[in-house]
This record gives structure tokens, C-alpha cells and sequence, in this order.
């Protein structure tokens, strides 16, 4: 007994306690330093070695180890997804374990940081404990920091081992602990510098603790404001949340800044305005308001059931009692008007956002409101309006309530109606994230034998190869958000794919090409013979048919056709699958990506067909080139640096002969690549040759000494002039002309060679250049290629004015020589070879691009027919930012050859595929179009009913182990798709498949803690009420 007495000594435990809590003070302010130091040095981490996969997902070369950052605008709407500080932890982690090992040192970290959680929660729990002794504030505190670390979000993430998340275990309490401080009458002078800090360390911890102390911080504040009619708290707290959003804006600045150095050009004070806009967790916050003003997505609840109906129309109950309150209450009338510009003010600015579907301005669109989408210039408006009115707006609710209920004869105790509005917090809170039916029964499945053989048996085939598997499967994407799955879209039987890949070192890029479309008919119709040459060109060495596929017609089909041929040789059979080798693979055809050019010679009639695999949720393109090798010895053909090309290959028109065909494994890997154009131009005495590169440089050779006008027609802005190497000292003049700029420089030059360089500030297209002199005005029209990346793009053009809805031509005009269109920044598509368009059908373009700005985008598509040379153009205007689609419909041209090309402002063409309008289907395919019916019970789990044909489940989320298929109580296993999302092989069934996010079960656990603990705070709460009169202290 004694040394219990000894062991619980009270001196003792209070130097334990004071070394634990100076312990966490320095923990505090170390790890912060070093997340602080960390995040700003990325500034000087930048530079162009920036490695971007899938498009969207950059890694940096110094965080090789381990995903620092995971951009996906998809699901995120262009935010960080994931903090700082998980990065940081993580890539600390992913260094050691290539030192330590992964498993010593996932156990060490798992121990430290749970540790350094403990005691800086220690720390917090001292200061409540200080807070007793000094305050009666202590208990909603208390409440808070408690309730916080049982909520069921953050313990299901706890429990299924996303340990980063305990920073916010630590950090919540002591911004609270901070923050009543601050609020309190003895609060220190700068106490809001700390509390800021603290909250900006939990924003960038955790999405779900930010939004947690923010609610929390709303109870505090309340309980200041409504106990001791301290109005001044109101200030206090939004001054706190707008410091932590500008320290957080600067922490994250230089990150975004990394991030966009790829994409576009942004300053400085660009870069803080886009950082005050788009910070994942102040996001959140107007997520969080979505709750209160109006859904996050209101189609998915007007959509919905009974439940969702009455939930969006309870959303407007709460902003109507604002407005109710601040227009009765008249006793405060110049500070409840402040209230209501506040409101208004962020509600109009809210038709800016991306997140909440415009409030409710949403029903009544303002176009000019899109001003404020734009990050450079007034978002952020909406995120410092959405902290004011986090510190204004609802406590007039309350307020309100509490003066109706008391004048109508009813007592009401504020620290009651303050329980009772946390208890409705906590199920507003809560309850729209456990929604569902989380009871089911899951049990894994085990994976059919042949299955797992058959993989096997590929993975330890040798070489780099592919792997074609018949029947064909789909793609079908899901696009999950925070509140619900967006309406799927579907890449359906025309785009067929190699696929699945088995692992991810053979195909790390699963293609979608209509060439295997070509195949896989051709073997179903059984009207192809050298299959193994056109396999062969793909780098497809086996070709795996699956019987167990329905309807079984097809797969047997398939089967019957490879047994008969004879350059395929069936090598593996286990139950339902047979692989088959192809003879003719050859290893050797693999080349690589140092060579640029592809040199062919002696042919005549050659067809050379480009397949594009630049994103393979995009549909590629096969277009025909015919050339006559007979006038030109050598034939180069150049690949754009900035594609992706899946494969190469060469045959004649007849498909019997094959010639040769290329395999490139990484696509084009050009650092700088030069083209000299073939022939010279002399007209006026000059001899004039182009070389592409950046800038446009020009040779010329001046015979006779003079004034010399450089004339310049060109969309795009004004470019600089450059003679030999100086800047032009001269002014360049431009006027526009019918949607054109025409610059003109005039400068004196003597005879002899000379160099002159066109170097724009921005995007420029050169349509024509002229040069000429005083005494000979005889046009001399350069043969002018793309400057950046891209086709050479040469062709002549006339325009011919038509009355036609589908023709918006408003001008003539001919040019009788060559037209060289330039575009500099990346933003001129060209397909050289021709398209061969029927007549008298009414077509539909689908164009692929990547937009910047859709207020500032714009473009032209020329469709120029060889024969007789007229050319089509349509205008092209997308009404979306980002990567999407753009759709040209009842195009009406002649039949013939086409040339097509696409020049544009501010976007990116990636792809277009031309087909007739009669049907969305512009190639037969045996597989019929899958069907998919889907419920969305919660964000992590879906139900999805009927699938009615063969295909592959694509779920567009990061990939992880954590989301499961079951069919009927089957599992299905996943596997990476384009090395981001998730892949399930699926037949056709009519049992429903249920897709969840398994940890997502761990919410039960979550909320039975969270409510008992609830429920004993309460019974505290009554407690102390009843047994704490009677004691004096």
C-alpha cells in the first residue's frame, strides 16, 4: 500500500505531468518548424524535371520513394488531395524503409507516432485541466476535444490504418485549448497569432479534422457569445479563421506553384490568389456550409428517394431563419445588416464556385457571376466571405430561437438549448455519412484456379510483350465524389483494349485502339489471314480466349477461328481458358525512343497508319497517309515530342504485304528536335529557309541593300522581332482585319545574310508571312512548320462564304500560295493524313481537348477537302474548363479526302474522332453496348444491378486494396488501371454487385464510441448540475 501511496505521490505526478507537457510544447514547435521549413523550401525544389503521369498525377524527382502528392481534379475539383504534413510523414517513412527495411520501419513508425499523438494530446488535456481550476468554460471544451476524438469518421480512418490521421487527434485539442485561451478574459494580447497557427497545423493535418474544429470552434465562440454577451468573440473568432487561411495560403503557395509550373505560366501574386481559392480544406469548409445553406449536389437529392427529398428541403430552413432573424431583430439593426451583406455577399459569390452548385442561384444561372471562377481574379473572395460568415451567421440563429421560445411562456435554460444544439450538430454532422446499410454479409470468395494459373504461367514468359484477350472487354468509368457517384461514362464496345494487363511491368498503359476493334471483328468474321504479322505489329505475343463468358457463342467463336490458323499455336489450356503464341512475334522490332525518324523507301502506295495511346480513357485515332515513295528517296516521318504514340506500322493498301512496323515503348522522349524544310523559295532576290525550333528563326539572304517590311497575318498576341540576335528597336504596328492581326516592322538591311527571329510573348498562329522590299513587291511566302511540338501543318486554303447555319464563314478570301499556320505554347492539332468522309450524311466530330479557360478559349476547325480544295470552318467555343469533351454537330460536307486541323486559343487538342450522327457506334463491334444500373448508397458503397454484357468495372479512384467487388457473395480482385484506378473484370449477371470501401464498416464501431461518449459527457453534465450547488469551491 505504501507504495502505491509512493507511486501516486501528487509531486510526482506533477512533475511527470510538467515534463510531459514541455516534452509536447517542444514537439509542437519542432514539428511544425520542420513541416514549415519543408513546405517552403519547395520553391527551390522546382524546375522542369517534374515527372506527370496519367496527365494529373505530378511526382516530384526528390520524393521518388513515395507519392507526395495526389492531384486529381476528377474527384477533388482541382484541390491538394491529402495534407502536408501526411507527405511529409510518409516520405520520411518511404527513406527509411530503402535503409531499414519496410517492415522495422513501419512498426517504429506506427509506435512514434502514436506516441508523439499521446502527448501532445497529454499537453491539451493539461491545459483543460488548467482551464478547470480557472474557468467555467472549461466543460463545452472539454465536450468538444472528447467528442472529437471518438467521432466515427476519424476512428474508422484510425482503425483501418491511415495512422497520419492521429495528428489531428493531437492538434484539434490544442487549437481548442488555444483558442478558449484567446477568447478568454485573460487571454494573452497575440493569443489569435497562436490560435491561427494551431488551427492552420489542423486544416492541413486533416480534411475531416479541419472541418471537425470547425464546428467545434462554433460551439466555443456560441457559448462565449451567448453566456457572457461578449459580441466581441464574434471579431475574435473570424479574425483567427482568416489568419489561418493566409498561413495556410502561404504554406501551400509555393507547392501550387510547383504544380502549375507545368501547366501555365503563373506570378507570384497569381500564385497567392490561386492558393487563397483552391486550398483543399477551406474547400471543405464551403462543403461543410453546403450542409447548412444548401446540398453539395442538388440533382443528386431531387433525384433521389424520400430521404434525400426532405433533406435538400431542410437545407433551406437554416438560411431562412437567418434572414428572418436579421430582419426581426431590431434591436441590433446596423450589426444584423452587417450580418446580411455578409450573407448576400457570399451566397452571389458562391455563383463562382465549382463545390456547391452556385447556392441557390443555382436555379437562376448569372453568367456574369463566372467571373469569380477564375483563381487569378476574385475566388477567393468567396473563401474570405465564407470565414465571415462562419463567425456571424449562426449564432443569430440561436439567438433567435432562444428569444421566440422564452417570449412564448416557456423557460429555457441557454446551456441546455447549447446541449441540445450540439446533439443536433453531432447527427447533421454524422448521419448523412452512415446513411445505408452497413449489416451486410461479406465473405471472400476464392479466385477460380484456372485463373490464377493462367497469370501465372504468362508472368514468367520472358521478354517485354502484350497480351490480347478475347472477347473484348469494356471500359466503364465511375467518378466518385464526396457526395455521391456522377452519372458513369461509358467507353463501350467500339474501344476495345489489351487488356487486362497482368502486371504492371508488361503493359503499363493498358491501349484503346480501334486497330485490336479491327482484329478481334476480323477473327469473329473469319475473313483475315496474316493475323500473326498484324498481332506482330502490336507486340501482341499471346491472345488468351475466355469461355467463360456469356453468351458463350462469342468466345467459341473466337476459338474456333485461332484453331485454324497457322501462324497461331495454342501453347496453354486449363479449364475455360486457352492461350495461344503468336509465331511471328519478333523481339527485335522493339526500338528505342533515341531515334525520331522513321525512314522508309521504294514502296509505292504505302499506307502508314499512327496509332495514339496519349490517354487512355480517350478513344484513339487510325488515319491513313498515302504516299508516293517514288518522287522522294528518303521519307522522314517526325512524332510529336508531346504525344504518346502506342505503336507504329506500315503495310500496303492491299493489307496483304507487310512491310515494317515500330514499337515505341516509352512514346517520344525528344528533348530538341530540328526540321529543316526540303526546297528553297527565291522571289525579289531572297532565298529563304525555315528551321523549326524555338523561337521561329529565319535565314534570309538580302541581295540588295534597303528598307525591308516584315508582314506578319497571325492570330494571338504581339511577338517580338529579333535581327541578328538584337531586339528590333522599331515599333511593331498590327490592326486587325476580319479576325485576323496583321504586325508589319519595317528595318533597314544591308546586303548579305541575316537572321531573323520571331519570338512571341504569349500564343501566336502565323497564317502568312511576307517579306519584301522597297524596290520588289513580290511576295515571298515562307513554307512555315509548327514552332512548339507539333505536325507541320501546310496547306492552301480558300474560304468560301456560305449563307448555311453550319458553315459561320462571314468573309472570302483566297490565298493562292501556301499557308503555313504556326501556333506557339502548344495549341495547334493536326491530322496530316486524309480523312475519306461519305457524302450526304449529316457527321458529328467528337474532339478531346484540355481547356484552360473557357471564358478565354476558342478555336477553328478546318476541314479542307483535296480534290477541291475548299475548306469548312466551324467554330469551336467549349463551355467547360479542364479535360473534356467537345462535340461539332450536323456537320455537312462533300464526299472526298479531308485534311483536318484545329487552331485554337487557350486549348489543347488531344484527339478527334469524326463519325456518322445516325449513330454513336462509328464501328461494328460484336459486343453489344453494356448496360449499367447503379444505386448510390453512401459515398463508399454502391450497388450495381444487371450488368447485361462482358466488360471491366473501371471505379475512378485512387487505387487501393480497401474498395471491394462482391457479386453474389463473390469477391472479384482488383487490378490497376492506367496506374490510378481500379479495374473488375466482370461478366454478365443479373445478381447485384455491391462495390464498398471496406474500412467503411469500422463507422459502426466509430459511432457506438462516439455515442457512448456523448451520452457520458452528458450524464456529467447532469451530475455536475445536480451535485455541484452544494459545493462552495
Amino acid at each position: 500500500m505504501s507504495f502505491l501511496v509512493e507511486l501516486f505521490n501528487r509531486d510526482k505526478v506533477e512533475r511527470l505531468i510538467n515534463i510531459i507537457n514541455k516534452l509536447g510544447q517542444s514537439i509542437l514547435f519542432w514539428y511544425s518548424l520542420l513541416i514549415f521549413i519543408v513546405i517552403f523550401s519547395f520553391r527551390s525544389f522546382v524546375r522542369p524535371g517534374l515527372v506527370w503521369k496519367d496527365d494529373f498525377i505530378p511526382r516530384h524527382p526528390l520524393y521518388s520513394y513515395f507519392s507526395l502528392f495526389t492531384w486529381n481534379p476528377l474527384e477533388h475539383g482541382g484541390t491538394l488531395n491529402d495534407d502536408l504534413s501526411n507527405a511529409l510523414l510518409n516520405s520520411l517513412r518511404a527513406f527509411l524503409s530503402s535503409i531499414f527495411g519496410l517492415e522495422l520501419v513501419s512498426k517504429v513508425y506506427v509506435v512514434g507516432v502514436v506516441a508523439l499523438c499521446a502527448v501532445l494530446m497529454f499537453k491539451a488535456l493539461v491545459g483543460f485541466r488548467d482551464l478547470f481550476n480557472q474557468s467555467r468554460n472549461y466543460m463545452v471544451c472539454f465536450i468538444g476535444a472528447l467528442f472529437f476524438t471518438v467521432n466515427p469518421w476519424v476512428t474508422a480512418r484510425i482503425l483501418s490504418g491511415h495512422y497520419f490521421i492521429l495528428s489531428s487527434y493531437a492538434f484539434t485539442p490544442l487549437f481548442l485549448y488555444y483558442l478558449v485561451q484567446y477568447l478568454d478574459v485573460d487571454a494573452e494580447k497575440y493569443g489569435f497569432i497562436k490560435c491561427s497557427f494551431l488551427f492552420s497545423l489542423v486544416s492541413m493535418t486533416s480534411n475531416h479534422g479541419f472541418i471537425m474544429s470547425l464546428f467545434l470552434s462554433f460551439i466555443i465562440t456560441l457559448w462565449y457569445l451567448i453566456i457572457f454577451k461578449k459580441g466581441v468573440v464574434i471579431l475574435k473568432a473570424s479574425l483567427v479563421f482568416i489568419i489561418s487561411l493566409l498561413i495556410n495560403s502561404f504554406w501551400i503557395f509555393p507547392t501550387l506553384n510547383m504544380v502549375f509550373s507545368g501547366v501555365r505560366n503563373i506570378s507570384f501574386f497569381q500564385d497567392i490568389s490561386t492558393s487563397l481559392s483552391v486550398n483543399a480544406n477551406w474547400v471543405n469548409t464551403i462543403r461543410l456550409l453546403g450542409y447548412f445553406w444548401t446540398p453539395y449536389n442538388q440533382e443528386i437529392y431531387t433525384s433521389g428517394g424520400l430521404f434525400y427529398k426532405v433533406w435538400f428541403g431542410l437545407s433551406f430552413l437554416l438560411p431562412a431563419l437567418v434572414l428572418i432573424s436579421v430582419i426581426s431583430n431590431r434591436k441590433t439593426q446596423t450589426f444584423n445588416l452587417f450580418l446580411l451583406f455578409v450573407y448576400v455577399v457570399s451566397t452571389v459569390l458562391g455563383q463562382g464556385t465549382n463545390f456547391l452548385g452556385g447556392y441557390y442561384l443555382d436555379f437562376v444561372r448569372m453568367p456574369f457571376m463566372q467571373l469569380f471562377r477564375d483563381p487569378n481574379k476574385l475566388l477567393y473572395l468567396s473563401s474570405i466571405s465564407s470565414a465571415l460568415i462562419i463567425g456571424t451567421s449562426l449564432h443569430v440563429v440561436l439567438y433567435q430561437i432562444r428569444y421566440i421560445v422564452s417570449h412564448g411562456g416557456f423557460a429555457v435554460e441557454i446551456n441546455k438549448l447549447l446541449i441540445s444544439f450540439l446533439i443536433v450538430s453531432v447527427f447533421i454532422v454524422n448521419f448523412p455519412w452512415l446513411s445505408g446499410d452497413f449489416n451486410g454479409v461479406y465473405s471472400p470468395s476464392v479466385r477460380p484456379q484456372y485463373s490464377i494459373a493462367s497469370e501465372d504461367w504468362l508472368e514468367q514468359q520472358p521478354g517485354d510483350f502484350r497480351v490480347l484477350y478475347l472477347p473484348l472487354m469494356n471500359y466503364l468509368w465511375f467518378n466518385w465524389t464526396q457526395t455521391g457517384v456522377n452519372e458513369p461514362i461509358r467507353y463501350l464496345s467500339p474501344v476495345p483494349v489489351f487488356n487486362p494487363p497482368f502486371t504492371a511491368e508488361y503493359d503499363i498503359s493498358p491501349a484503346s485502339t480501334f486497330f485490336m476493334n479491327y482484329i478481334a471483328n476480323s477473327l469473329y468474321d473469319g475473313s483475315i489471314e496474316n493475323i500473326g504479322q498484324l498481332l506482330d505489329m502490336a507486340l501482341v505475343r499471346y491472345v488468351v480466349v475466355r469461355l467463360d463468358f456469356d453468351p458463350p457463342g462469342i468466345p467459341s467463336t473466337y476459338l474456333d477461328v485461332l484453331n485454324g490458323l497457322e501462324d497461331i499455336e495454342l501453347v496453354w489450356n486449363e479449364g475455360p481458358i486457352y492461350i495461344f503464341e503468336n509465331s511471328l512475334f519478333s523481339s527485335d522490332l522493339i526500338h528505342s525512343s533515341s531515334n525520331p525518324a522513321v525512314i522508309f523507301g521504294g514502296f509505292d502506295g504505302l499506307t502508314t497508319y499512327i496509332s495514339s495511346g496519349y490517354n487512355t480513357s480517350g478513344r484513339a485515332l487510325i488515319f491513313p497517309e498515302q504516299v508516293d515513295l517514288n518522287l522522294i528517296s528518303e521519307y522522314p516521318l517526325f512524332i510529336p515530342a508531346d504525344s504518346y504514340y502506342d505503336f507504329l506500322f506500315s503495310f500496303e493498301d492491299d493489307f496483304e504485304g507487310f512491310i515494317r512496323a515500330f514499337r515505341f515503348l516509352d512514346g517520344w522522349e525528344v528533348d530538341s528536335w530540328l526540321q529543316t524544310l526540303v526546297g528553297a523559295i527565291n522571289a525579289g532576290g531572297y532565298s529563304l529557309k525555315t528551321t523549326v525550333g524555338t523561337p521561329l528563326r529565319l535565314t534570309i539572304d538580302v541581295n540588295e541593300s534597303g528598307d525591308h517590311h516584315i508582314w506578319m497575318k497571325a492570330f494571338g498576341s504581339k511577338p517580338s522581332i529579333y535581327l541578328d540576335g538584337q531586339k528590333s528597336s522599331r515599333r511593331l504596328k498590327d490592326y486587325s482585319q476580319e479576325g485576323f492581326r496583321w504586325f508589319s516592322l519595317t528595318e533597314n538591311l544591308s546586303q548579305g545574310i541575316h537572321e531573323i527571329a520571331i519570338s512571341p510573348k504569349e500564343s501566336l498562329a502565323i497564317d502568312r508571312l511576307l517579306i519584301f522590299s522597297d524596290n520588289d513587291f513580290s511576295e515571298l511566302i515562307s513554307e512555315v512548320s509548327s514552332v512548339l511540338e507539333r505536325t507541320p501543318f501546310l496547306y492552301t486554303i480558300e474560304f468560301e462564304d456560305s449563307s448555311s447555319r453550319y458553315h459561320p464563314i462571314k468573309y472570302n478570301e483566297l490565298f493562292s500560295e501556301n499557308l503555313g499556320v504556326v501556333l506557339v505554347s502548344n495549341r495547334v492539332f493536326k491530322v496530316d493524313s486524309p480523312l475519306v468522309l461519305p457524302g450526304g450524311q449529316s457527321l458529328v466530330a467528337e474532339i478531346r481537348m484540355d481547356v484552360q479557360s473557357f471564358q478565354k478559349s476558342s478555336g477553328r476547325v478546318f476541314f479542307k477537302n483535296i480534290d477541291t480544295r475548299q475548306v469548312f470552318v466551324y467554330y469551336v467555343s467549349p463551355s467547360f474548363t479542364g479535360v473534356g469533351r467537345y462535340y461539332l454537330n450536323d456537320m455537312h460536307l462533300d464526299q472526298g479526302m479531308y485534311e483536318v486541323s484545329i487552331l485554337g486559343k487557350g486549348l489543347t487538342v488531344d484527339s478527334m474522332l469524326i463519325h456518322p450522327a445516325e449513330t454513336m457506334n462509328p464501328f461494328s463491334s460484336q459486343n453489344r453496348e453494356t448496360r449499367l444500373d447503379y444505386k448510390d448508397v453512401h459515398p463508399t458503397k454502391y450497388v450495381v444491378n444487371g450488368v447485361m454484357g462482358p466488360g471491366v468495372l473501371v471505379f475512378a479512384t485512387s487505387h487501393t486494396d480497401a474498395w471491394q467487388l462482391d457479386i453474389n457473395n463473390q469477391e472479384v480482385s482488383p487490378f490497376v488501371v492506367n496506374l490510378f484506378s481500379m479495374g473488375f473484370k466482370v461478366t454478365p449477371t443479373r445478381d447485384a454487385a455491391t462495390l464498398e470501401f471496406v474500412p467503411q464498416r469500422f463507422m459502426n464501431l466509430g459511432y457506438l464510441v462516439s455515442t457512448t461518449t456523448v451520452l457520458g459527457l452528458l450524464g456529467c453534465i447532469f451530475f455536475r448540475n445536480i451535485f455541484g450547488k452544494d459545493d462552495s469551491s
